[in-house]
């Protein structure tokens, strides 16, 4: 897993440890403290119930301290300096008695933040480790070292915090499941009244987070899943023409023109820009696997009038053109126009697409790239997509005359 330990990096950095894991264990166990022992009691005779009062008291006071406990751990971040390295299958970081080791077996997902220079890796246990003063080589350095880079790990993206609702639905969860519980009391049934009363709290626990809590995504190799409170959608990287990251949502819009968007609670511009560069990272690792065909069908007419297969083919390169548009690069545009086993019309698309680049020296190939060609039509067509012009009738006849010899070669 990962770059061999001899040219792994070695970066020194500040390292801070968010322990989210542990703090979500204690919430639960609190949790249980609060709500296990009633249930329980209920159940007893009322003798016991009563004598037991006490020790009810003191559960609850514990749960309330553990998730306390848990609140404080969130928040709080143990931090590191030194260097970070792979040494005998472990990620390592700071120096002597300081030092702290992560087997990178035990490393579940990673992302990097060009906005802050960090990188974050996402532990199996929940933990998080965070790396700060790394430029964005580095920060890819790390991740591919570690094996956790877009072409070989999916990373999960929590797209806003849920403490605040955690907190609310701990607050306003008990009172609702009081009432709730109390309703319930008809029937004179101590066992029905705590059922009623645990089933409320968690209704109004999962419920503020199904409807008010943000959603998450995970961004892999080859498509998006937005994963929701019931149910997941996965759009595939070919189907994403542009993603928009905004403090309250995710939005993908589609080649089909529908718009997929994932519900965000307050995401920071950081977190934004870790979204951003995940998916153009992973959208870059997509195109380069994917077969040359899906991207160069970007090229072909396909039923468009000249105006609009020409306005089309001019901002295909243009740095304001969406996630998908950037499919095919000026490198890969030159390689169409000079391979002459390419179809004509993608060859000359490709080249009225350089054109409007302005960029004299791939101009330039394009022009040697047309001069080498015997045939004269197929000549005069891409010189007149070099000036960025599409003449129909010239196109056609080249065409025309391409399939002929085509079809000519194979008879014989």
């Amino acid at each position: 897993m990962g770059l061999p330990e001899a040219t792994s990096p070695r970066f020194s950095v500040g390292a801070t440890v968010l322990r989210y894991g542990l703090a979500a264990r204690l919430a639960w166990l609190g949790m249980a403290l609060l709500f296990v022992p009633p249930g329980i009691f209920t159940l007893l005779p009322i003798g016991v119930y009563r004598a037991g009062s006490a020790l009810l008291s003191w559960s609850a006071v514990v749960g309330v301290g553990t998730l306390f406990v848990a609140a404080v751990i969130r928040v709080v971040s143990w931090k590191r300096h030194g260097d970070v390295r792979i040494e005998h299958g472990a990620l390592r970081w700071g120096e002597g008695l300081l030092e702290k080791s992560v087997p990178l077996k035990d490393l579940k997902g990673g992302r990097a933040s060009p906005a802050d220079g960090c990188v974050e890796l996402d532990l199996v246990n929940g933990d998080v480790v965070r790396f700060r003063a790394l430029d964005r080589g580095e920060g890819a350095a790390l991740l591919e070292a570690t094996g956790l880079d877009a072409s070989r790990r999916a990373v999960t993206f929590g797209l806003g915090e849920t403490l605040f609702l955690d907190l609310l639905s701990i607050l306003l969860g008990p009172i609702a499941a009081t009432y709730a519980a109390m309703a319930s009391t008809v029937w004179h049934v101590r066992v029905l009244s705590y059922s009623v009363f645990f089933l409320a709290w968690a209704v109004v626990f999962f419920g503020l987070r199904a409807l008010f809590g943000p959603e998450r995504l995970v961004v892999g190799a080859d498509g998006v899943v937005v994963k929701r409170t019931l149910r997941s959608k996965f759009i595939p990287h070919s189907a994403i023409k542009d993603v928009r990251v905004t403090q309250s949502a995710v939005k993908f819009e589609l080649e089909s023109g529908a718009e997929v968007s994932a519900r965000a609670r307050h995401l920071t511009p950081v977190r934004r820009s870790e979204i951003e560069a995940r998916i153009a990272e992973t959208l870059q690792v997509f195109r380069k696997a994917d077969a040359p065909e899906a991207a160069l069908a970007r090229l072909d007419r396909g039923g468009r009038t000249l105006d609009e297969w020409r306005a089309s083919l001019a901002a295909l390169l243009s740095t304001g053109e969406s996630y998908r548009a950037r499919t095919l690069d000026k490198d890969a545009l030159v390689s169409v126009v000079e391979s002459p086993g390419a179809p004509l019309e993608r060859r000359v698309a490709a080249a009225v697409a350089l054109a409007a680049l302005g960029d004299a020296a791939a101009t330039e190939r394009v022009r040697v790239a047309a001069a080498a060609s015997a045939n004269v039509r197929v000549r005069v067509a891409l010189e007149q997509a070099s000036a960025g012009e599409l003449d129909e009738r010239a196109l056609e006849e080249a065409s025309a005359e391409e399939e002929a010899l085509a079809a000519k070669a194979a008879r014989a």
